[in-house]
């Protein structure tokens, strides 16, 4: 069949304009993808911190609420604290991919009403809209992940291994498998971006939604794998011009760590720390505004290449009665 390239990517960038509630899914569909931390410093006049000079050379001294641990405690302590941050970072994770399933649900959805012909999109409309797919777009996300762990296991474990004995020569013979797995990459990643629309448009489980979206690349594997290029580079070349102010950013934290190393002064690392974390607050929003809009950007577009590649016309009647 005849893909229209130009169709798609023009489309998906006049519906994310015109329902720019949508960039508000894209926000919640970025979630987990990447991101920073913040932190906060406790500023000194002087040159030492808790008594100890840190450029002396002296080993760190224990944090104050382990003072005083008794040695056969000592480990049971930090088993403790470790499983304690393990269990918070999990549950966050699962938080951060509970948004993101939200966040596809609403691009998917406000794609399909923006195809048939809706004058206007609310945030609750496309979340009511989503909510009985929400468990099975959960559970079809969470087994392809899996799946992909398992894999990569799999692979990189005995590669990982089999380079570290042979001290890095057999990662010159493996180049060529590392090349080939790209395509093999981007094929993947087309069959689970259909799964996921086809799970919503055509009313499917997890798993009849993976053979679903094996079944639309597998039979029109062209088009979505250039479009996986396509979008890979965009995301690339527009991740390069957000990261300029970020760079820009970190010169007063590498010039305060460079000048405080030279001159053994905690003030200035302080400082150059300070500076780089306001700036880093004050980007922040414009950074998750840009990220929201670009993944708004690629779910429509998806999104609309499912419609194109299975002739599906949305209907709003439909989608209004809860089948797409």
């Amino acid at each position: 069949m005849q893909f229209d390239f130009s169709k798609v990517l023009t489309r998906a960038g006049q519906i994310i304009w015109k329902f720019k509630v949508l960039w508000i899914f894209g926000i919640l569909a970025s979630c987990g993808r990447g991101g920073g931390s913040g932190g906060s410093s406790n500023f000194s006049s002087g040159n030492n911190t808790g008594g100890q000079d840190p450029f002396s050379g002296q080993p760190p001294e224990f944090p104050p609420f382990l003072e005083g641990t008794p040695p056969e405690n000592f480990l049971i302590t930090f088993l403790l604290i470790f499983f304690a941050i393990l269990c918070f970072v999990l549950v966050l994770s699962l938080i951060f991919f509970a948004l993101r399933m939200v966040g596809r649900l609403g691009l998917i959805q406000g794609t399909l009403y923006a195809e048939a012909g809706a004058e206007s999109l609310s945030f609750m409309q496309l979340f009511e809209a989503g909510k009985p797919y929400f468990l099975r777009i959960l559970l079809l996300n969470f087994l392809i992940g899996v799946a992909g762990f398992v894999i990569a296991l799999v692979i990189f474990l005995p590669v990982g291994l089999l380079i570290f004995f042979t001290f890095g020569l057999a990662l010159l013979c493996l180049i060529p498998l590392l090349l080939l797995a790209i395509p093999v990459a981007l094929f993947i990643q087309a069959i689970v971006e259909q799964a996921n629309v086809a799970l919503v448009v055509e009313d499917l489980d997890a798993i009849a939604a993976i053979q679903r979206g094996w079944k639309i690349v597998r039979n029109n594997w062209a088009p979505p794998i250039i479009l996986s290029v396509i979008l890979f580079f965009a995301r690339f070349f527009v991740g390069l011009i957000v990261a300029i102010p970020v760079l820009l950013a970190m010169g007063p934290l590498f010039a305060g760590i460079i000048g405080g190393g030279i001159t053994e002064n905690l003030n200035l690392i302080y400082g150059g720390t300070a500076i780089f974390v306001l700036c880093l607050c004050a980007l922040f929003p414009f950074l998750l505004a840009i990220g929201g809009i670009i993944e708004s950007y690629v779910g429509s577009a998806w999104t609309l290449t499912y419609i194109q590649l299975t002739d599906h016309e949305p209907s709003l009647p439909e989608l209004e009665a809860g089948t797409a």
